[in-house]
């Protein structure tokens, strides 16, 4: 019998975890799915574990592989798959017990290139519903990129882009070589990858259903320290507007990615990262490393050709700060922000 649905869990070093996750995917009532375990080359017991749970079921199957990294991982569980439709799911989260049933009926209902759900977020204080802000439903053609991607890129914060929430169709990633780059290259390879896939697709499915368990938990990735994080933000944003180049984007979605990385990547990541003073960083150290970055003619460029008019004019006027690499306003800007919270 065809598989409709290939699962795919990375799995590193997360012993603790792992057989919740895994077995919130085998309760579900479905047949129709294989699970495959990537043992990214993990130091614990993670990879004894996948090999037991091969053993209990011949739904799953298990990949050993180096370590290569979260995307590496999903990637090798991609080229491994055999279903109609594939989730990736990290090791140290879960889904709820009907989260393949909702997804068969919407694809049922919609043929979907991809289809979107929303989470719970679980923190040390609590557990707490994410939604998405857009009106559930099928999105098809133009709509996708008018109504989706357009006011993505506007402003990201209006959908959660993990590629946890998505079930995708396998056969429309192979035919756009939709892969992830490694996030030891790029930083919020997440936000790449979906950006990427969203622009590609002609049919899009938006449940509001919390069919997704996320684990905010200390010392995983998505939480480690972030390295080099403006050179790493700076290949993100070369690989996204390459892509959508290499598609003919219009200019429009041009001019918005050059807002993302100047304004959502540089400005309140880089920027408001670096600005903070530690042990062994002070405020001199903060403001030399600014004023270095300024000095990137590939910022200094996305800056001049940037979109700004979805941005307060407050938030316009630091742009303008980094197109004309005017470290002090933005140190100013910063210590005022700063003081007001």
């Amino acid at each position: 019998m065809e598989k409709l649905f290939s699962i795919i869990l990375p799995v590193y070093n997360v012993a603790g975890y792992l057989d919740r996750s895994v077995s919130s995917v085998l309760t579900q009532s479905s047949e129709d799915c294989e699970i495959i375990l990537v043992d990214d080359g993990s130091t614990d017991a993670s990879g004894a574990l996948c090999d037991a749970w091969a053993k209990k079921s011949e739904k799953i199957r298990v990949i050993h592989k180096e370590n290569g990294g979260l995307a590496s991982a999903r990637n090798a569980g991609l080229d491994s798959a055999a279903g109609r439709y594939v989730l990736l799911i990290d090791s140290d989260d879960y889904i709820e017990p009907r989260t393949l049933a909702t997804l068969r009926t919407a694809i049922a209902q919609s043929a979907a290139d991809i289809i979107r759900f929303d989470l719970i977020m679980h923190r040390a204080q609590g557990a707490a519903a994410y939604r998405n802000q857009y009106a559930p439903g099928l999105y098809v053609g133009a709509a996708v990129r008018d109504r989706l991607v357009l006011p993505i890129l506007r402003d990201t914060g209006t959908l959660l882009l993990s590629a946890c929430l998505h079930a995708y169709r396998r056969a429309y990633l192979n035919e756009n070589g939709l892969r992830f780059v490694s996030e030891r290259l790029v930083l919020s390879e997440d936000f790449l990858f979906t950006l990427c896939a969203f622009y590609c697709a002609k049919r899009v499915y938006i449940t509001n259903e919390l069919l997704y368990h996320y684990e905010m938990r200390d010392g995983s990735l998505t939480h480690s320290p972030k390295p080099r994080m403006f050179e790493r933000y700076t290949k993100l944003y070369r690989h996204l507007k390459l892509f959508y180049r290499q598609q003919n984007a219009p200019g429009a979605y041009l001019r918005l990615i050059d807002k993302y990385f100047v304004y959502d990547l540089f400005y309140l990541n880089v920027v408001s990262a670096e600005y903070q003073v530690s042990p062994g960083h002070t405020w001199q150290d903060a403001r030399r490393n600014v004023r270095r970055m300024l000095s990137q003619a590939e910022l200094r460029s996305a800056a001049r050709s940037m979109d700004s008019r979805c941005l307060p004019l407050k938030e316009k006027v630091k742009t303008r700060f980094i197109r004309y690499g005017f470290e002090p306003g933005l140190a100013f800007a910063f210590r005022k922000r700063r003081n007001a919270t």
